[in-house]
């Protein structure tokens, strides 16, 4: 039995070996199809937003951002759950930032919505068709309504018609307000009509809606700052109890009783969650 010891380690070895060769190559297949898709959705956003950055920038950003969140995290609490947990956080962390950028860039589109409106239909009263007036639109007007309207000018100089320039410009911004916008022209442009005119109301209309989004907004503040103090108010505990007694906090987290407490805090704080965002999601 000793003779064949070393056949069988040598084996076994070799087992070890073809098994860990076939893991590597398993998982060096599926990270080269998540990065694939992940570089491929990462260009889509920021070709949307006109980001100067490469999705090959942002994806190992986002690498970075997993590796310094969970290392920092483990270092500070020794633990290497809120290492995960936060490494998961930095996961994420790209795309909540694309998220709240693009809510800001449509904010600020649509802000300057109405000031783009009032100038083509200057241009118009003036006597510049309505190609022109987008391109004196695109020189004067600042980002990220110039950029969105010098794409439009640029679509139609490589042979686009206008409509179809104006539904891609739509599509874009998925902005209510221009969809709103894009329909009258090509309503107007259809069945004719005074274009100045059309803006005019335009303009005036949706300055109307700005206004009354804005005073909604300002009355909903306080019940979205009460939302965030509510729903943060568990995680800020448990930090606190966690650095005055670690074993007070890590049983919940090791017991089956913990796990159900866990499992509950998160549902109600889900349906709490939900219940203030219906609240104060009001549509104008």
């Amino acid at each position: 039995m000793d003779h064949l010891l070393p056949f069988i380690l040598i084996a076994s070895f070799g087992l070890f070996f073809l098994l860990a060769l076939s893991g590597a190559e398993l998982f060096s297949r599926g990270w080269k199809k998540y990065e694939e898709r992940y570089l491929a959705r990462t260009a889509g956003v920021l070709d949307e937003m006109f980001l100067p950055f490469t999705p090959e920038q942002v994806f190992y950003l986002n690498i970075l951002s997993v590796v310094v969140f969970s290392l920092v995290i483990f270092l500070l609490t020794r633990s290497l759950f809120f290492g995960l947990l936060f490494g998961g956080f930095g996961y994420f962390l790209p795309r909540l930032i694309f998220f709240w950028a693009k809510r800001q860039r449509k904010s600020r589109l649509e802000e300057q919505l109405v000031d783009a409106i009032e100038a083509i239909a200057n241009s118009l009263k003036s006597g510049f068709s309505m190609v022109q007036a987008l391109e004196l639109l695109s020189r004067e007007a600042s980002p990220p309504i110039s950029q969105e309207i010098t794409l439009v000018v640029r679509e139609m100089a490589l042979g686009v018609n206008l409509e179809e320039a104006l539904k891609n410009l739509g599509e874009r911004t998925k902005s209510e307000d221009f969809d709103l916008v894009i329909t009258a022209i090509l309503i107007s442009r259809g069945v004719g009509g005074n274009l100045a005119e059309t803006f005019a109301r335009l303009g005036a209309t949706i300055r109307q809606r700005n206004t009354i989004r804005g005073k909604i907004k300002s009355l909903t503040a306080q019940g979205k700052m009460q939302g965030m103090v509510i729903g943060s108010l568990p995680l800020v505990l448990g930090l606190v109890l966690y650095r005055i007694d670690p074993n007070m906090i890590l049983v919940l987290f090791r017991e089956p009783v913990g796990w159900a407490i866990l499992a509950a805090v998160l549902l109600f704080e889900g349906i709490g969650a939900f219940f203030i965002w219906r609240i104060i999601a009001i549509d104008v």
